[in-house]
């Protein structure tokens, strides 16, 4: 990974622009010809409590394959830094699916998180997060069922440049399903490239592409690809 790294360090900042631009260019044309597209619009705010911990909240609306911005979403979360590498964390998040009669769907998921930070160098942070999400499903057509899952997500957040306000956020994460009727195995695989740009030092905006297998629980080894389209907005209080 070093030389990889050393690599993006030398390029100039046009090419790195250049680059990313024909990136995010090619994978929108790719995902045109597809059902299987998601949108999300998102506002992130968080503000904090004291020297050590702080509480974060959100809301955010999708657009699903199988509906037309109908979904919405709420989440909130309390962190607490345990040393100075390390976050842990619990919150929760909602999903709220409307239809034209009123309430169609609702899911409470109540999860608990811990966060490793390691600094390769000045331009290039990794994390390493790892969730346990318990899933309430509340269907008014059909019957309620309770899923839960394990998630590993591994980050990287690269600057062009020393102190620019441009910057790359690589992720990769997994899902492990298990509990009641969920099938234990790996559900979903989620591979997303975000570019930012700090608006200043409490607030950025972020736009992200994300190709997700998830798996066919109609059978054990087929995938189902999905193109996740995400605009989002963090602010600090």
């Amino acid at each position: 990974m070093q030389w990889i790294w050393r690599i993006i360090k030398c390029t100039k900042f046009q090419t790195k622009v250049l680059f990313l631009a024909v990136i995010l260019f090619l994978n929108s044309y790719l995902a045109k010809g597809q059902n299987n597209n998601q949108y999300r619009l998102y506002y992130f705010g968080s503000t904090s409590l004291n020297d050590k911990s702080d509480f974060s909240f959100g809301t955010g609306i999708h657009s699903m394959p199988q509906d037309y911005w109908k979904r919405l979403e709420l989440r909130s979360t309390y962190s607490f830094n345990v040393a100075s590498n390390l976050n842990v964390g619990l919150g929760q998040r909602s999903n709220v699916t409307l239809i034209e009669n009123g309430l169609s769907t609702y899911e409470f998921r109540p999860f608990q998180k811990a966060m490793f930070q390691q600094a390769l160098d000045q331009n290039l942070f990794l994390s390493h997060r790892i969730m346990v999400e318990e899933r309430f499903f509340i269907n008014y057509e059909e019957k309620n069922s309770f899923h839960a899952r394990l998630r590993y997500r591994v980050e990287g957040n690269i600057n062009f440049k020393h102190n620019s306000k441009y910057y790359i956020r690589p992720m990769s994460e997994i899902f492990y399903s298990f509990a009641n009727e969920a099938e234990n195995n790996l559900s979903q695989w989620k591979n997303t490239l975000a570019l930012g740009y700090s608006v200043n030092s409490k607030a950025s905006i972020e736009f992200r592409y994300e190709y997700v297998l998830n798996r066919d629980e109609s059978t054990m080894y087929e995938y189902q690809p999905l193109n996740g389209f995400r605009l989002q907005f963090v602010h600090k209080f």
